[in-house]
């Protein structure tokens, strides 16, 4: 659409009479008064009008009286003119309003020529240096394009713009691309037909919590002398592309717990690892969480995994993904290669009685003892270290240690091992990390039956050692039918069918044998809290367990619900503007407190005409209405009309109207308000 303005011009006579005579030309100047600046390219005059007041006009139509103003338009000067102040301008031939365009802000002399068909003057001006006014509505003929916008644009990729114009020839544009705090303008060349912009990926700064955001590009025509035709803005969709993800690296360091640091590895069920993630979001984004996954798996804010114990051995993957405020994700893996580890353990063991050339004896005075094991060597690292020691069944102390060689026969006691006494034969396996037992009995002398002198003990296979007591040879077996009573209670008869903790636990299924129990067998595989929370996937080591870990992430109620997304409308409840018309309640009895207003009553007792006061038993907020009447049948005589006055928030008066009340009567009231 083209846009319409106005353009005002001043004539200024300089004439030497202020009559104008028919076929008289009086001179004058002429000058542009608005705009002080005109861009006339494009532009064309539609109409003008003069305003000639104070001008007194001497001919009737019927003479066709006329002023021709230079080569701009006529002007019809009759005394039917009723509205001097704005006559038109016609065009006769050889007249233009586009002339008036050339005018400038300079005074330019033209002339004034007069007509009329009859002799005599065609008008009279108020003065010889009278001013008359041109008022021209003019055209700009070219208009603003309209514009087509590519609707999504992923960051990095170009926006593209489209004019549509019939003059584009003769226009150019100037656009203006803005997202957020960001912007690009750019102006095209005359008759370029569209626009491009290739989105740069930093604008995604400002939708750090969004993979898409709302962009415009505004359009401002220009014609080609600059006059501007007007302007339109558009939307269009600026992406995130899937390659702006977060960036991610991570670090592995190893937890010793006991391994030398000097051996360099990882030991199953001894070293641990702390895992340290370093991340940034893209383009503004945040780090909102970090999950670990493959060695172990659990969620969390902190950008630090600390595994107390690695449970497992060989080539073990931890992944780290980071998932940033866009929901953008990114994963890293590290790989460590562990050592497995079992703590050392008996293949075999013997002891018996024999001399000091190691041939077996039951009166022998020395043991002969034989052991071996297996322990796991680390690649060469770990060694073991086997020995035995002696003491006495019924005490609790042990010879020094004596170094033995796996599988290897040795002779101990050095001829000092009892025949009335029985031992322990005490076996140690020891390596870097633990020493593991096992106990042989040595008995006395073999007897049958022993009877111990003074006859307050006896003994089957063995001497008697202990006074008032029954002892049984620890190689005999003790049967009840055909199960053997003898040594440890078997875990079928409600024992653990071992001798030491380690092999109780075993036997009871209760995992490793030293350490904390797995989460596999019903523990937490930590010694720590927590070690324990990140054993058994329940995130950040400290404070609230996270929702992502089945928690509420809150260490109050409020707070949780809020976390947990628990809100009235999730329970169903109705929104604080939900509301009943009184047309919804169709049935039941409404208490009065519910009611939109107070309603109170009572009774009172007059006499005649005196007020009688009543006050309300509660205050309202504004005066309320008051109804009175009789109570009971009224008397036939002595009553008059009831009145009251000062009604007030807390009550009113009563009494009978007019002279023709009498008696005492008793009043029933009801006040209505709120």
């Amino acid at each position: 659409m083209a846009n319409t303005f106005t353009v005002t011009y001043q004539i200024t006579l300089n004439a030497t009479n202020k009559d104008h005579a028919n076929y008289e030309t009086v001179d004058a100047y002429i000058r542009r008064t608005s705009p002080t600046t005109l861009n006339t390219v494009g532009v064309s005059v539609s109409s003008a009008k003069i305003n000639m007041s104070g001008t007194t006009f001497w001919s009737s139509a019927g003479n066709n009286p006329y002023l021709d103003f230079h080569n701009y338009g006529r002007a019809f000067v009759s005394t039917s003119v009723t509205d001097k102040t704005s006559i038109s301008l016609t065009t006769p031939s050889g007249f233009s309003l586009a002339n008036l365009l050339s005018v400038g802000t300079s005074d330019t002399a033209i002339g004034i020529y007069a007509y009329k068909s009859t002799s005599g003057n065609v008008c009279t001006y108020s003065s010889i240096n009278a001013v008359l006014t041109i008022t021209a509505t003019c055209v700009q003929n070219y208009s603003k394009s309209s514009a087509s916008v590519t609707s999504n644009v992923e960051a990095g990729s170009a926006s593209q713009v489209t004019f549509t114009n019939s003059n584009l020839a003769n226009v150019y544009h100037k656009v203006t691309w803005t997202f957020g705090s960001s912007s690009y303008t750019v102006p095209t060349s005359t008759g370029a037909s569209s626009a491009s912009y290739t989105i740069p990926v930093s604008w995604l700064t400002n939708i750090p919590n969004a993979t898409y955001g709302t962009a415009s590009v505004s359009v401002t025509t220009y014609a080609t002398d600059g006059t501007n035709l007007g302007s339109d803005t558009y939307s269009f969709t600026i992406t995130a592309s899937p390659s702006v993800v977060p960036i991610l690296s991570i670090s592995a360091s190893r937890i010793d717990n006991g391994v030398p640091s000097a051996w360099g590895v990882y030991v199953q069920g001894k070293s641990g690892i702390t895992l340290t993630a370093t991340a940034s979001g893209a383009q503004g984004s945040t780090i909102s969480q970090y999950t670990i996954s493959g060695g172990a798996s659990y969620t969390q804010t902190s950008n630090v995994f600390i595994i107390s114990t690695i449970s497992a051995s060989g080539s073990i993957t931890y992944t780290i993904k980071v998932t940033d405020s866009r929901g953008r994700t990114a994963s890293v893996n590290t790989t460590i290669s562990v050592e497995a580890y079992a703590p050392p353990s008996f293949a075999s063991s013997q002891a018996f009685r024999c001399t000091s050339g190691g041939v077996a004896s039951e009166t022998g005075t020395y043991a002969s003892v034989k052991a071996s094991g297996t322990f796991t060597s680390i690649s060469g690292k770990n060694t073991c270290a086997l020995a035995v020691q002696y003491g006495l069944s019924t005490g609790s102390a042990y010879s020094s240690a004596t170094a033995l060689q796996d599988n290897t026969t040795a002779v101990i006691g050095g001829g000092t091992i009892d025949i009335n006494a029985s031992y322990k034969i005490r076996f140690t396996l020891t390596d870097t990390f633990s020493t593991v037992e096992k106990v042989v009995n040595l008995g006395t002398a073999a007897y049958t039956v022993f009877f111990r002198q003074g006859g307050n003990g006896v003994a089957f296979g063995k001497v008697s050692e202990r006074e008032n007591a029954l002892e049984i040879n620890s190689d005999w077996g003790l049967y009840h039918g055909d199960d053997n009573l003898a040594g440890t209670v078997p875990v079928s008869r409600g024992g653990t069918g071992a001798t030491t903790v380690a092999a109780a636990r075993n036997a009871l299924g209760l995992g490793n044998t030293n350490g904390a129990l797995p989460v596999a067998n019903g523990g937490t595989g930590a010694t720590t809290a927590a070690a324990a929370r990140n054993a058994l996937g329940l995130g950040n080591t400290s404070g609230a367990v996270p929702v992502a870990n089945g928690g509420t992430g809150a260490a109050d109620a409020a707070t949780a619900r809020t976390n947990l997304g628990i809100t009235l409308a999730n329970l169903g409840a109705a929104a604080s503007s939900h509301n009943h018309s009184g047309a919804n309640i169709t049935s039941g009895t409404i208490p009065a407190a519910r009611l939109p207003f107070i309603v109170q009553y009572g009774s009172t007792t007059i006499t005649g005409v005196s007020w009688q006061s009543v006050s309300f038993g509660s205050a309202f907020t504004s005066k309320p209405i008051v109804v009175v009447s009789y109570a009971g049948n009224a008397a036939t005589s002595g009553i008059a009309v009831l009145k009251t006055q000062s009604e007030n928030t807390t009550g009113f008066q009563v009494c009978m109207a007019g002279s023709s009340g009498s008696g005492t009567r008793t009043v029933n009231w009801i006040a209505v308000g709120t």
